[in-house]
């Protein structure tokens, strides 16, 4: 099952923070891989989505994710939630505001929002658009770390180098920087990189400064 959120998110700080935040207070299980989405409509930011393995097919499990925001109560949700549920009071910090969510055919919460959801949604069930922030095996990107480290215990499926450089052997170092962002390309999550000094590595993106929108 795949969510996708949108609250309005200005940067890519701003998004990586919030999916480290719902993926922490939801609990969502260690298989779920969560990226962002540039969504170009409208005022340009930042999206997200959530793959979540079979377990969370419970219809009521997205309905967390719903619920985010206090203005989703006219969605008739908060009424009808159980106690296990999160509620918007309980979150706060990340979340200044209203917030769309797209699972399926279904949307909710304000359009424009619920759309840039959708969209989300759309890129990653495609696998042809999403910056992943969390995905099984992120834990162990932090240092430096051989590329058969990337390739052999994470869902990351490829290594690629910028134009005319030689492609990472699974023998070279990773130096991660603790901010390993692979993409969705073809299907397969993707980490780019660039060459520093002989056969190490880092990857192309650096973490993003506060208050810039960087197209993942």
């Amino acid at each position: 099952m795949i969510v996708g959120v949108d609250a309005g998110c200005a940067t890519l700080r701003d998004a990586d923070r919030l999916v480290q935040y719902l993926v922490e207070t939801l609990e969502l299980p260690a298989e779920t891989v969560a990226c962002t989405h540039l969504i170009d409509v409208g005022s340009p930011h930042v999206a997200l989505s959530f793959a979540l393995p079979p377990a969370w097919r419970d219809p009521l499990s997205w309905r967390r994710v719903a619920l985010l925001a206090g203005d989703l109560a006219a969605a008739g949700l908060r009424a009808a939630r159980p106690q296990t549920l999160v509620g918007p009071d309980d979150l706060g910090a990340p979340l200044a505001g209203p917030v769309g969510v797209a699972v399926g055919a279904e949307r909710i919460g304000p359009a424009a929002l619920a759309d840039g959801a959708a969209q989300a949604l759309a890129d990653h069930a495609g696998g042809h658009g999403g910056r992943a922030v969390v995905y099984p095996g992120v834990g162990r990107l932090r240092g430096t770390v051989p590329v058969e480290t990337v390739l052999g215990q994470t869902a990351v499926g490829r290594v690629v180098a910028s134009a005319g450089q030689a492609a990472p052997r699974r023998s070279d170092l990773l130096r991660t920087r603790d901010h390993v962002r692979p993409v969705w390309r073809d299907g397969v999550l993707t980490l780019h990189t660039a060459a520093e000094r002989g056969r190490v590595f880092a990857p192309a993106e650096v973490p993003p400064p506060a208050g810039v929108v960087a197209r993942p």
